[in-house]
Parts: C-alpha cells; structure tokens; sequence
C-alpha cells in the first residue's frame, strides 16, 4: 500500500482500525491532502478571503472580471490548438480560479463601496484615485 493521490492507505487504514476497536471523536479537517476535493475547497476558502479582505477582489463586479475571464478561456483554446496538453492543466486551473472568483461576487455588484476601478487582462488595475491592485491572485 502507498501513498497516492488519495493520501496515505496505510495511515487511513490503520486510524480506521483503532476507531472501529476505540470509538472516539474524529475530525476531518477542511483543506487536508487525505479529503478528494481538498484543493477546491482551499481554493473557495482562499476566494472568500480575499473578497473579504482585498479591496481590489471586493470592488469587483461580474461586468468588471469578464475580462480576465475571456482572457484565460482564450488560452485554454491557445493551448488546446498549440497541442501544449502539457500546460492545459494550469490553464484549465486559471478559468477555474475565474469562476470561482465569479462565484463570490454578489449579484447586487461590490460588497463595499470604493471608486470607479478600471480593469485590463494583461494588466494591473487601477483605480480613478490611482491605486494599484496588489492583493487579488488574478494579478500578474
């Protein structure tokens, strides 16, 4: 038995031994490597943070991400014709960041208000009072 994308077989089996002859109280932690879908729950949790703590991610409208959204989508297609299979993993993983970020905005627009902020795919953000976006993932 190894250690493979699920986690440790020998470590679960033998944790799931001594709770079945000693019943106690088990936690699972939220974010642990041994829970499949562990990483997508990391990522939401990271998503909620920084809408809730980055002014940048908390000012943002779904009107205002569209365009770091078109741009990923574009390099999945890039990458799919390109035949770089190889780097279609990370792309796919940008336009899942996308949508997540998608999925924290609420429907009534920015959580907080804050000035006018104008956005470019390529680039840093920047707001009408100048400021620069430096907290938010989706910078590069």
């Amino acid at each position: 038995m190894g250690r493979g994308a699920e986690g440790d077989e020998a470590l679960l089996r033998e944790i799931g031994a001594l709770v079945v002859a000693d019943p106690l109280d088990v936690e699972v932690l939220h974010g642990s490597y041994d829970l499949p879908g562990a990483r997508l729950l990391d990522l939401v949790t990271v998503m909620d943070t920084l809408r809730r703590e980055c002014p940048w991610d908390r000012e943002q409208t779904h009107e205002s991400l569209v365009p770091y959204l078109l741009e990923e989508s574009y390099e999945v297609l890039d990458t799919v014709e390109s035949g770089d299979l190889g780097a279609l993993r990370e792309e796919l993983g940008d336009v899942l960041m996308q949508v997540a970020f998608h999925s924290v905005v609420p429907p009534s627009g920015p959580t907080a208000p804050s000035s006018r902020s104008t956005t470019s795919p390529r680039g840093s953000s920047t707001s009408s009072s100048g400021g620069t976006r430096t907290c938010s993932p989706t910078s590069r």
